[in-house]
């Protein structure tokens, strides 16, 4: 059994895969924070993914990475022979992510 680790809640000690377990039943806040330019941003899991949230904005996986997804299809990007990618706007990586399934060899910048 592994050790368990802290991963943004220090009242709680719990094993990652126990968070995205419980996700999948409820959202699980990771962390909560503000800045001068958005007053509010949260990471949580939400269905075995960390997503970051704004009050009024996802910026990762959701229907955000749904629509990439279909866009990735109606374009036929795997049918592409791309070998790098710039993401702006990097969020939770969630973008990133679905290229390296996609592209295994890919090179990324964010």
């Amino acid at each position: 059994m592994t050790k368990s680790k802290n991963i943004g809640r220090p009242d709680i000690q719990v094993w990652p895969f126990l968070y995205k377990l419980i996700s999948y039943l409820y959202p699980v806040r990771i962390a909560r924070k503000s800045s001068e330019a958005n007053p509010f941003l949260e990471v949580i899991w939400y269905n075995g993914s960390l997503m970051l949230n704004t009050r009024n904005a996802n910026y990762s996986y959701g229907n955000l990475l749904k629509a990439f997804k279909e866009v990735f299809r109606a374009i036929k990007l795997d049918q592409k022979p791309i070998r790098s990618c710039l993401t702006l706007g990097m969020g939770v990586a969630s973008v990133p992510s679905e290229l390296v399934k996609i592209f295994p060899d890919i090179t990324q910048d964010a």
